[in-house]
């Protein structure tokens, strides 16, 4: 006979991570900070010039679903406190990297974002990563026709279904902009924010398009409207000519 039991845990986690200027940390930052040997010099250089926030708190949801003995799937609801900026030019000071790319293909994998854990909490989840080809770059130490890989939380891996509450809609073939927290080929990096990191680029090339021409915010469902910042091709186009000098 199959039995439902509704359980409900939810898991508060606050993490001290040192006194530093503004902000509240990226979960990537987070991962990447965990794992230096894996991401590398170079990431863990790029999250300290970008300045690490301190603190980062998130909410984890769990709902276990009992379906059987033998068939047990654990969803798990996350949401976190992002921050926020004022305007573009406070977020391109925070990006490691600003660039054009197209969205190649995604896979969900087994990441560690916990910079510390409680020893009774398994710190990997499933996220998605991204591979994206770079078109264009207007900031950060990247190529056109490098690929770089991103992520965000969320996804079914086994026998856990991460729903990120928070997740931002991308898929393969996409032509964006992406505000990233960190530039390097060997740790997938992060957007700044789920609702001010990504734009989708319109039709046209750069040079052709019209200063004054918005790029359309990519972002969750149901945000505030005052969270969301008006990007343009002039805003592009001044970012790359200030990174040339």
């Amino acid at each position: 006979m199959k039995k439902v039991f509704p359980v409900a845990v939810v898991i508060f986690v606050l993490l001290a991570l040192g006194a530093c200027a503004g902000g509240r940390l990226n979960e990537l930052e987070a991962l990447s900070i965990n794992n230096p040997d894996e991401a590398g010099e170079l990431c863990i250089d790029e999250l300290e010039e970008a300045g690490r926030p301190n603190e980062y708190e998130l909410n984890e949801t769990e709902v276990p679903n009992f379906f059987d003995d033998s068939d047990e799937m654990m969803r798990i609801y996350f949401s976190a406190d992002w921050p926020a900026y004022a305007s573009i030019e406070e977020l391109t000071t925070r990006a490691a990297g600003i660039v054009r790319a197209e969205v190649l293909d995604e896979r969900v994998e087994w990441l560690n974002f916990f910079i510390d854990h409680p020893p009774e909490i398994d710190p990997y989840r499933p996220y998605t990563v991204y591979r994206i080809q770079v078109l264009e770059v207007f900031q950060g130490d990247v190529a056109p026709g490098d690929i770089l890989e991103v992520a965000q939380r969320g996804g079914q891996l086994d026998n856990m279904w991460m729903i990120n509450q928070d997740k931002i809609p991308i898929a393969s073939g996409d032509d964006l902009v992406f505000f990233l927290n960190s530039v390097c080929a060997s740790f997938p990096a992060g957007f700044m924010t789920p609702f001010q990191g990504v734009y989708r680029f319109p039709d046209g090339d750069t040079r052709s398009l019209n200063d004054d021409e918005e790029l359309e915010s990519v972002h969750p469902e149901d945000v505030s409207s005052y969270l969301i910042l008006t990007l343009t091709i002039g805003d592009l186009l001044q970012i790359q000519e200030e990174n040339r000098r």
